[in-house]
Order: C-alpha cells, then sequence, then structure tokens
C-alpha cells in the first residue's frame, strides 16, 4: 500500500503486506506506523512485514552545488519547483543524508527508497552504500 498515511497506512495493516510513505515528518511516519500496527490487529493480523520510506531525489553524491543535480532531476520529473520538495529531498553528501534519515529509522522504517542525482551511477551507489553502512552502525 502506498500513499499519504492517513488511509493507506490502515489499509496496509488490515490487507497489506507493507506501506510505502512519501514526504512525511519521521513523527507522522510514527504515528502511521502506529496506525498499520493497530489495524492489523483489529483485523487479527500480524503487522505487515516491511514499512518504506521513499526519498525521491534523496540527494546528490557529486561535489557541490549538490542541490543543483537534485533541483534538475525533481524539476524535470515533477514539472514543479524544486523549493516544493526540498524540505523533504536534502542535498548532501552521504553523512547529510543518514542523519536525516536516521529519525526515520527510529520511527520504525525498515527500508528506504533512494533516488541519488550525482554525478554518475557509480558515485550514487557508492553513496548508497555509504548511507547503509551509517544507518547500520547507529544505534537505534
Amino acid at each position: 500500500m502506498a500513499g499519504d498515511p492517513t488511509q493507506p497506512a490502515g489499509r496496509a495493516g488490515r490487507l497489506g503486506d507493507g506501506w510505502f510513505g512519501i514526504w512525511v515528518s519521521p513523527a507522522r511516519y510514527q504515528e502511521a506506523i502506529a496506525q498499520m500496527q493497530q489495524a492489523a490487529h483489529d483485523a487479527g493480523r500480524d503487522m505487515p512485514r516491511w514499512t518504506t520510506h521513499a526519498i525521491s531525489g534523496a540527494g546528490s553524491t557529486a561535489p557541490p552545488p549538490r542541490r543543483v543535480h537534485v533541483a534538475q532531476a525533481i524539476e524535470a520529473f515533477y514539472g514543479l519547483p524544486y523549493a516544493r520538495f526540498e524540505k523533504w529531498s536534502p542535498a548532501g553528501p552521504p553523512t547529510q543524508l543518514a542523519d536525516f534519515l536516521a529519525p526515520y529509522v527510529v520511527a520504525g522504517c525498515s527500508m528506504f527508497n533512494l533516488i541519488l542525482n550525482g554525478r554518475s551511477a557509480d558515485a550514487e551507489i557508492e553513496a548508497a552504500a555509504e548511507i547503509r553502512n551509517i544507518l547500520h552502525a547507529a544505534p537505534s
């Protein structure tokens, strides 16, 4: 189940295998997980196996100005100004992106859908691996 957490989180708890959230705060994400758990319990089901948070244009592995890579990708895809997405789509090195994502792990996120925009696919893969390593090493 995907989308704004108001309804899909409940549907995911009642019917689905997981929830795919996007553009919500860590606090709202945690509320959605609680809604999903309650809906699963009320339906006599186990908690869905996974919860994902999508970060569209999640950052750039390129040297500064990183924001340009992310802004171009988001504006080309959505046809809207990056400023409308910037709060949820940070531009920075892997350490900064891991810091941005860490509160979602604490809130219950079990996986991320990262869309990295950088100077090359290899650099993006390396950045994703670094972000993963940082998040796995962090105390939970």
